[in-house]
């Protein structure tokens, strides 16, 4: 999606603190905001009234330098079809799909590894593909990091 001029100019004079991006003081109006507000949540940034900022889960700064270097945007979840898999559905999956007997466990949209965490405490060898950059950051973290590719 092609960034209007005006919403380029608001997000250029916004500043980033950690995994915080905050607004230029001075109220928008509604339209413009909810503009902005798109852009900042097509990057991965969510907004949280009590800090008065969009919150990030990594640091923001790449994507937001590239959304002002390319005034162009989109909705990564909606393009990686991202949908976390909430830890009693795992469970679940995992209990059905009777891993104990497996060979090799195939996740192939690890996102953040919600469904990889279940699978990893039943000891079975597992490879994780995940395609979208972002995920990767939390990908890195877990302890099955070599298994994600």
């Amino acid at each position: 999606m092609k960034v209007r001029d005006d919403i380029l100019a608001i997000l250029s004079n916004c500043h980033i603190e950690g995994n915080m991006v905050f607004l230029p003081p001075g109220q928008l109006d509604r339209k413009t905001y909810v503009d902005v507000n798109k852009c900042l949540e097509n990057i991965g940034g969510k907004w949280n009234r009590k800090v008065k900022g969009h919150i990030f889960e990594v640091d923001p700064t790449d994507d937001f330098e590239n959304l002002l270097l390319t005034g162009e945007t989109e909705d990564m979840k909606k393009k990686f079809q991202f949908f976390p898999t909430p830890q009693p559905v795992a469970k679940m999956m995992c209990q059905i799909a009777e891993l104990e007997t497996a060979k090799v466990v195939l996740e192939p949209s690890c996102g953040r590894g919600d469904l990889m965490d279940v699978i990893w405490k039943y000891k079975r060898p597992m490879i994780g593909v995940e395609l979208n950059p972002a995920m990767t950051v939390h990908l890195q973290q877990k302890l099955y990091r070599d298994c994600i590719q």
